[in-house]
């Protein structure tokens, strides 16, 4: 709330946030943002909804939080020219810096070259690097996916010595892919997912899939569970969030048990499902945490 004095009068002028969202069906339907919005409005913060792709002046608002962008993946270039423009004319959580540092999966090799426990990752468009790579992690099935991707797209399994597979999959997508050894515990243990606001911990929950798959995405039958994470799921966590040098507004850390271990398979610092619906007081926390940068 800013001080505004008119003659003798005081005037309380509310700030006001963004909501950056895009503007599919599927994506108002989600309840993510609108629990975010009532949230925010316990701290006297207005909001407004907005497609990351609208023509709005987004000066006009005092910040902005990239919310449900969820079709960034498909336009990158063109999201991130927006982002770089748009975070010049306001304040944008996360920041522009680690969204365009997280849009690229190539940050899971970074991590793992920094001695942080990540599923071994390699990027590459050749069928036998893939196999070469399988054959090094004693691995008798591999994941491949695009470098930039959200939702599996993309996402496919294959055995580690199926060359013909793995190579009409590389040539059916244009982009650089990653690869990686197939962790059988997916299959019964699914994925947890660690919520972290302002480098605390919030919430957990596990991403279990269908019988038969290996996604964990409720779009292709996985189910969600709430849960809590271990101390050593939060270590493992918490040793991520501290690579980075800024501490993220938000943040979702997908683990997944190896051999020794939980392991990191994905770092989500752009526009994360939160499960706000799922974990009592999630979205307070969310709201408090925006309002605590305010």
């Amino acid at each position: 709330m800013v001080r505004c004095r008119a003659n003798t009068k005081v005037l309380l002028v509310a700030m006001t946030i963004a909501i950056v969202t895009t503007d599919l069906d599927w994506v108002r339907a989600d309840t993510k943002d609108p629990l975010l919005m009532a949230a925010l409005r316990t701290h006297s913060l207005e909001t407004d909804r907005v497609p990351w792709d609208a023509t709005v002046d987004w000066s006009s608002y005092d910040a902005l939080v990239v919310s449900t962008t969820w079709d960034y993946h498909n336009r990158i270039a063109e999201f991130l020219a927006w982002v770089d423009r748009v975070s010049e004319a306001t304040t944008m959580w996360n920041a522009p810096e680690i969204i365009r540092w997280n849009a690229n999966k190539n940050y899971l090799i970074q991590m793992s070259e920094a001695g942080l426990p990540v599923i071994p990752t390699i990027a590459t468009r050749s069928a036998g690097t893939v196999l070469e790579a399988a054959v090094t992690w004693g691995a008798d099935r591999v994941v491949i996916k695009p470098i930039v991707s959200a939702s599996a797209r993309g996402t496919a399994r294959f055995l580690g010595d199926d060359i013909v597979g793995i190579a009409d999959h590389l040539m059916s997508l244009p982009e650089m892919m990653i690869a990686q050894p197939f962790q059988p515990a997916v299959e019964t243990d699914g994925e947890t997912s660690l919520v972290y606001f302002n480098g605390q911990y919030s919430h957990a929950v596990r991403k279990i899939p269908a019988d038969g798959d290996f996604r964990t995405q409720t779009h292709l039958g996985g189910t969600l569970v709430a849960t809590e994470a271990t101390s050593i799921q939060q270590d493992v966590a918490e040793a991520s969030l501290t690579f980075l040098a800024d501490t993220p507004l938000y943040a979702r850390v997908d683990l997944i048990e190896g051999m020794t271990g939980p392991l990191l398979i994905e770092l989500e610092l752009i526009e994360p499902a939160l499960f706000l619906s799922l974990c009592a007081g999630a979205a307070e926390r969310f709201a408090a945490a925006i309002a605590s940068r305010m």
